[in-house]
């Protein structure tokens, strides 16, 4: 555990990891049900697949003009590695 301004911080270190960003944008009277798409029925159905590698995936909206949804997903070293 690391100490950092007063606050515990747990940190994890892993040898390789991709994130694949995916970017979604929709109209604000649409966004509740986008975010409940994404939450209830999109996450849940890619972690049932059981990818090898997939550790997680989180969801990020960022307020413009319309709204942008950002998907990161998790993937560990088991799915190879980035090669320069």
């Amino acid at each position: 555990m690391l100490m950092v301004g007063g606050h515990a911080l747990t940190i994890t270190l892993v040898r390789h990891m991709i994130a694949r960003i995916w970017h979604g944008w929709t109209k604000r009277a649409d966004a509740k049900a986008y975010k409940e798409m994404l939450r209830d029925e999109i996450s849940p159905s890619i972690a049932e697949r059981r990818i090898n590698g997939y550790r997680s995936a989180e969801l990020f909206i960022r307020d413009n003009r319309e709204l942008e949804f950002v998907t990161p997903l998790r993937l560990g070293s088991s799915v190879g590695r980035a090669v320069d």
